[in-house]
């Protein structure tokens, strides 16, 4: 056994240490000793203790005592229905879960071949990497019904999201507490230097391709007028293949919605002050409409649907957001209530800015405007056929 170097660290709401073994791999630990998460290079625990064995940048085996969750590098590991004196494990071909009373789970077990539920052998259900018994736990209860299958969660447990995520324009970004859950708080602010307002939009690095779910909690302070990017990507237009290999430092609206070579959907959120939000169609075609500034025009050949807002009157209040892109039809539910489906046909009309329909992903990111605030928290991204991150 090679000789073992150790880091430890106090971290918010508890310990954190990293063990190295050097080629072996090394041990990630977590000492929980107050709030509902506590998190250290790349492990997110809401257990009184839990470990985490990378080898070569894979989970190899954990172990999670008294709790429900545990995650790594953005990856649920253990989902559990069943009380805070919850517990699993993982290692090899066994994966074990203690919870007397659970309506179900899920634990991250690829290479498992033996299931242990409270001591005695049970027969195995998968969900491709993953063992699920009962509803399949929290992170799984609300998607399994519709053949939904998680590729990406983003927890903002701590600082490593920057790892994920690229900033352009001015925010400060913040990873908050609460009683329930760790959230990211993007704080668009003004600078003396230019009198330009200012603006911020935060990208998921990776592309996820296929029929696509979103869902995410979100609050925006008074006058917030954020927007959900999705589908981006470059334009046919474009011999570029990335929406990141523009260059985008002051995130001005026209940097996205004027530009030809870049397209995707916008879902205006958070707006308290307005009494409808509009999805609409950005870039290709319609960005010189954008560029004339003609805003009259740019709405009526922009916007292909206008929704009652939820968020009247509202400021400071947390929303569950569940966006559903399958094929051309795009559906948008808040609070469990469904707003809209529509399907995008296209505008192929003569005389008008055309576009076709932006299907099988693309980007994701979240906008807003100075000098507001708004906060995400538990971003899960779903896949149903052929979905993927690139």
């Amino acid at each position: 056994m090679p000789n073992a170097a150790i880091i430890s660290s106090a971290v918010k709401n508890g310990v954190g240490a990293v063990v190295s073994w050097g080629s072996a791999g090394s041990d990630i630990l977590l000492e929980k000793r107050g709030g509902s998460l506590v998190s250290y290079n790349k492990a997110v625990s809401g257990g009184r203790f839990a470990s985490v064995r990378v080898q070569s940048g894979s989970v190899a085996s954990y172990l999670l005592l008294e709790g429900e969750t545990l995650s790594y590098n953005g990856t649920t590991l253990v989902s559990i229905s069943g009380g805070g004196s919850a517990s699993a494990s993982a290692n090899g071909t066994i994966a074990s879960v203690d919870s007397p009373g659970t309506s179900g789970f899920s634990v991250y077990a690829p290479a498992a071949t033996t299931m242990l539920l409270n001591g005695s052998k049970i027969s195995i259900t998968r969900k491709g990497d993953y063992v699920v018994f009962g509803d399949g736990g929290p992170f799984a209860r609300t998607v399994a019904a519709e053949n939904w299958t998680l590729i990406f969660e983003e927890n903002f447990a701590d600082d490593s999201f920057r790892d994920r995520w690229r900033l352009e324009g001015f925010a400060d970004l913040t990873v908050k507490d609460s009683h329930q859950a760790r959230y990211l708080e993007i704080k668009t602010k003004h600078s003396a230097d230019t009198p330009r307002n200012k603006q911020s939009v935060l990208w998921y690095k990776k592309r996820v391709a296929g029929n696509l779910r979103i869902t995410f909690r979100a609050k925006g302070e008074t006058g917030s007028r954020a927007i959900l990017y999705f589908n981006a990507r470059p334009s046919s237009a474009s011999k570029r293949k990335s929406v990141l290999d523009w260059n985008r430092p002051d995130a001005q609206m026209v940097r996205y919605a004027g530009r030809k070579e870049l397209e995707m959907y916008s879902l205006g959120m958070l707006r308290d002050q307005h009494a409808a939000c509009n999805l609409r169609h950005l870039g290709g075609s319609t960005a010189e409409i954008y560029t004339g500034r003609s805003h009259d025009l740019f709405n009526k050949e922009s916007i292909f649907h206008s929704y009652p807002s939820p968020f009247s009157g509202k400021p400071d209040t947390w929303f569950e957001f569940d966006v559903q892109i399958v094929g051309t039809s795009i559906s948008l539910t808040i609070n469990g209530e469904r707003l809209f489906r529509v399907e995008d046909v296209g505008n192929t009309k003569v005389g008008t800015h055309r576009w076709a329909p932006l299907t099988n992903g693309g980007w994701i990111s979240f906008r807003n405007f100075a000098p507001t605030t708004v906060c995400i928290a538990d971003l899960r991204i779903y896949q149903r056929g052929d979905g993927k991150l690139k």
